[in-house]
C-alpha cells in the first residue's frame, strides 16, 4: 500500500509528537484509529456489494442460458447433431421392422416341431410329457388334494 518502513514510521511519529503535542497525541490516533476503522468497514461493505452483483448477474446469465434451451426441443437438437442427414433413423427403423417381423416368422416356423408336435415355446400347446392344466385349476394341486394320508 503505503510501503512505509520503520524508520519512516519513526520519523512521522517524532513529528506528530512535535506539531500536535504529547497531551493530544492519544486523542489523536483514537480519532484516526476509528476512521480507519469505518474506511475498512466501508470497503469491505462496498466489495460485498460489487460481489453480489457479480453473482447475480452470473445467475442472470446462467437463467438467460437456461431459458434459451428451456424453448428449444432438446431431442431435435440431439437427433440433428447425431444424425444430420436421417440416415442413421432409416437404418434403425428398418432393423426395428425387420426385428418385428422376425419373431412371428420363427413361430410359424418352429410351431410344427419334429412329428408336427408343438414346441413347449407354443402357448397354447399341450405338454406332450405331463397333465394338461385344466381351467379350475393346476393337475399338481388337484392330485395332492385327493391323496389319501397314510396312517
Amino acid at each position: 500500500m503505503l510501503d512505509l518502513g520503520w524508520i519512516e514510521l519513526a520519523v512521522v511519529a517524532v513529528i506528530a509528537l512535535m506539531v500536535i503535542g504529547p497531551k493530544d497525541l492519544p486523542k489523536v490516533l483514537r480519532t484516526l484509529g476509528q476512521w480507519t476503522r469505518r474506511l475498512r468497514s466501508l470497503a469491505r461493505d462496498f466489495q460485498g456489494h460489487v460481489d453480489d452483483m457479480i453473482r447475480e448477474s452470473e445467475l442472470e446469465d446462467l437463467r438467460d442460458g437456461v431459458n434459451t434451451v428451456r424453448g428449444r426441443n432438446l431431442g431435435k437438437t440431439l437427433n440433428k447433431m447425431v444424425d444430420p442427414d436421417g440416415s442413421l433413423a432409416k437404418d434403425l427403423d428398418e432393423v426395428e421392422r425387420r426385428a418385428r417381423q422376425a419373431p412371428t416368422a420363427a413361430a410359424k416356423d418352429s410351431s410344427q416341431g419334429a412329428g408336427g408336435r408343438g414346441t413347449v415355446l407354443d402357448h397354447g400347446a399341450e405338454d406332450p410329457t405331463g397333465p394338461a392344466p385344466t381351467a379350475s385349476g393346476d393337475a399338481l394341486a388337484k392330485t395332492s388334494a385327493t391323496k389319501k394320508p397314510e396312517d
